[in-house]
């Protein structure tokens, strides 16, 4: 059994069934993107994810992760929050707004997008409508 944390990049219901699909994630340890199978349709794009499974062989997707379990989880490090923010789920705000954004807040990012999201303006460059972005995303 082998474990991945991920970035769910892509969702996507290739079963047909609308239970299980092939979605794309970027690794969080090496940033390369790899299709993973057996994941539930219910997860969205920018869910963090735990999966235990192993790498298999696909006609159609060639060497993909074929999951047994997930677990939906947040990011844990400044280096996972990063990530999870410029990963493309937030219209406007990509890697460098992201590690901008990380640097002000640190691990304490997530905490002050759901409870103070008027502080993301101390970001510079980071304006009124990518902050409420965000927040409508992220926050409550």
């Amino acid at each position: 059994m082998e474990y991945l944390r991920c970035v769910v990049a892509r969702a996507g219901d290739c079963a047909g069934d609308g239970n299980h699909s092939v979605i794309l994630c970027r690794l969080m340890d090496l940033g390369g993107l790899v299709p993973v199978a057996g994941v539930t349709a219910q997860v969205r794009v920018g869910s963090v994810l735990t999966l235990s499974g192993q790498w298999t062989e696909d006609e159609r997707y060639g060497r993909l992760f074929s999951v047994t379990s997930f677990e939906e989880t947040l990011p844990e490090t400044a280096s996972d929050l990063e990530q999870y923010l410029g990963c493309g789920v937030i219209k406007g705000v990509g890697p460098g707004f992201a590690a901008r954004i990380v640097q002000r807040f640190g691990t304490d990012t997530l905490k002050i997008i759901e409870n103070e999201p008027e502080r993301l303006l101390e970001v510079p460059g980071l304006g009124r409508v990518r902050v409420e972005r965000i927040r409508k995303r992220l926050g409550r």
